[in-house]
């Protein structure tokens, strides 16, 4: 993305930075016709609000990271994928995999969740699942667009790498970061350098000034212990997942970053668990949502946790949020929350 617009404008910042803006207004618009699609039209009117006045998302607006563009991508691949549980098409089979497949290039985070949401769609909704061709051709889609890169990393480091590599490395900063928490509790960037020096001691290092997480090797020479953890520390890897669900959500910089988000992020939780339990029971799209969230936020749990890794979810927690608050106001209000 960056490549195309530093050949069209030049290496100018605002040019990356107006497009920053666009995106975040297309995330919204998004997230409206992904609500109204399962919903009402008022209630996608609040979910789209709830997107455009978010700290975390008016914070990543201008800023040249990837949060925006794997929000839209994974927006655009459920958005399609809800359409495909009714068309029954082929083309929105395709479309899903290939959005799939983009957001996975974005964040390698994303390289399962399409296969985790066909087996629990499967196992809790079999009469109403997509028949088996539709969902191995969205696969079968997304693999075939992630295989070009995988094939470049190949060429270029020798080792079959999907996407990128440093996600064992993340794992071991994950549970330094869990285990040395108290250390320096609401502070990741002080918790950024414990788990820098616990990863120097795995390898063997002492100076930090010499090392890099992004050198190359380094998920190869934690393998070892990624593997003896997963092994022989299973309940160990349980609580981390636990306890980081939460930080998952609110973990910033500083402090005072992370309190603000989690005064945030907390009734729109709240909200939210609201919303799920009634979409769960009332309409089968709106399972994907919550499903979604759940993929994101117990796997990077179980790896590495930041609150800005929330950022691409943040659209699905304000739609179930907005049916939350229409779900509690219809006690009063006795109006039909679907179609």
């Amino acid at each position: 993305m960056l490549a195309a617009i530093y050949l069209l404008f030049g290496r100018l910042l605002p040019g990356a930075v107006v497009l920053q803006c666009l995106l975040s207004a297309v995330v919204c618009v998004v997230a409206y016709y992904i609500c109204r699609r399962v919903f009402r039209p008022s209630i996608a009117y609040v979910a789209a609000l709830i997107c455009a006045v978010h700290p975390l998302l008016i914070w990543y607006a201008p800023r040249i990271r990837y949060e925006y563009l794997l929000a839209l991508a994974l927006m655009l691949a459920i958005s399609f994928s809800l359409r495909l549980q009714d068309s029954r098409s082929f083309k929105d089979a395709c479309l899903t995999g290939f959005f799939f497949g983009y957001a996975a290039l974005v964040n390698q985070i994303v390289i399962l969740l399409p296969l985790f949401l066909f087996v629990v769609l499967y196992l809790f909704e079999k009469r109403e699942f997509i028949p088996i061709k539709f969902a191995a051709t969205t696969l079968a889609v997304m693999v075939a667009t992630i295989t070009p890169w995988t094939i470049r990393n190949y060429e270029i480091s020798g080792q079959i790498i999907p996407v990128n590599s440093g996600g064992i490395a993340l794992f071991v900063e994950g549970n330094c970061q869990t285990e040395h928490y108290n250390e320096a509790p609401l502070q990741l960037t002080k918790l950024r350098i414990i788990d820098k020096k616990c990863a120097e001691r795995l390898l063997g290092h002492r100076s930090g000034s010499t090392f890099s997480f992004e050198a190359q090797g380094i998920d190869k020479a934690l393998t070892p212990y990624a593997m003896s953890y997963l092994l022989h520390r299973p309940w160990d890897l349980a609580a981390k997942a636990l306890v980081q669900m939460l930080r998952f959500w609110y973990l910033s910089d500083t402090p005072a970053g992370s309190l603000f988000l989690a005064v945030i992020e907390a009734p729109l939780l709240l909200l939210a668990l609201v919303g799920a339990w009634v979409t769960i029971r009332s309409y089968k799209g709106g399972l994907v949502l919550v499903l979604t969230i759940l993929y994101f936020n117990l796997l990077y749990a179980a790896i590495y946790v930041e609150g800005r890794y929330s950022t691409p979810v943040i659209p699905y927690v304000a739609i179930l949020s907005a049916v939350g608050l229409h779900s509690s106001l219809q006690l009063v209000r006795k109006a039909p929350l679907l179609h």
